[in-house]
């Protein structure tokens, strides 16, 4: 049997807070803390009000704002959020901002484009459900990253970049994709010299972009959906870590713009979505 911690830093160190509970009410150290909050369960709650709003002949779909301080507990929710609505058939893509970017300097573009990579590459190599998207918008997805982002910021021709580099016209459209966006992201990340540069690109182009962010999502709740699954929710986790950037040209910052620019340019589409944020 594990020694009892003795101390305040022996029990910090065998518990340690900072580390959300993946597994929930399963955790041994998982503490139900409804009550303490003066509601009803949070999970509960919000797996309930997507399972409802699907209902025919006119659903719903649910955008919510999960707030709260941090370290209060959001992310051992949204994982448990994650397993009831798995539970009831859904496909949950779930990713964690500070996993995936720099949260010392993140844009919307960067969210948009994470996305579109973790959509594609969850849907791809899940155990759960077999769901292929439509090749040809993977395609032309992957063709639009070519020529607005890569290719012309190289400076090179199109067609023999993305043949040679990531493999256009000889591997699925699917693996071509991923291979871009792994550059993209990759370069967007590392706080490279060309983060800028593809953020530039991206901005010029940005009605693309959500399109096909869009059009994308669109065809995984479809195909979801036709391969027996209840739909798609997206969970967008970790916000609240970005470090606010005060441009000396604004009084906003770029996590004040992050959130209203999101939700004024994704249409509703046919998805759920849940987003995690600081409270105050």
């Amino acid at each position: 049997m594990t020694a009892l911690p003795k101390t305040v830093d022996d029990a910090f160190n065998a518990v340690n807070p900072e580390e959300p509970l993946r597994k929930g009410e399963a955790d041994p150290r998982y503490v139900d803390l409804t009550s303490a909050r003066g509601s009803d369960d949070l999970a509960t709650l919000i797996a309930r009000h997507i399972r409802r709003s699907d209902r025919p002949p006119s659903p719903a779909f649910v955008k919510l704002l999960f707030t709260g301080h941090r370290g209060c507990g959001k992310t051992t929710e949204l994982f448990r959020l994650k397993a009831k609505l798995e539970e009831q058939g859904y496909f949950v893509v779930y990713f964690d901002v500070e996993e995936e970017l720099d949260v010392a300097d993140v844009s919307y573009l960067d969210v948009l484009v994470t996305l579109v990579q973790e959509t594609e590459h969850q849907l791809r190599e899940s155990e759960v459900v077999t769901v292929e998207l439509n090749p040809q918008l993977l395609e032309a997805v992957a063709r639009w990253f070519g020529t607005t982002v890569i290719t012309e910021e190289k400076g090179r021709d199109v067609e023999r970049t993305l043949g040679a580099e990531y493999g256009l016209g000889a591997e699925s459209p699917a693996i071509v994709l991923a291979k871009m966006l792994a550059t993209v992201k990759g370069e967007i990340k590392s706080s490279s010299k060309r983060r800028e540069v593809y953020r530039h690109q991206l901005e010029r182009n940005v009605w693309d972009l959500i399109t096909y962010v869009n059009d994308l999502l669109d065809d995984a709740q479809f195909r979801l959906r036709k391969a027996g699954s209840a739909g798609l929710v997206v969970i967008v986790d970790g916000l609240e870590k970005v470090i606010y950037s005060f441009p000396m040209d604004t009084a906003s910052s770029r996590w004040s713009r992050l959130p209203r620019r999101t939700d004024a340019n994704i249409r509703p589409g046919e998805r759920h979505c849940t987003r995690s944020s600081p409270s105050g």
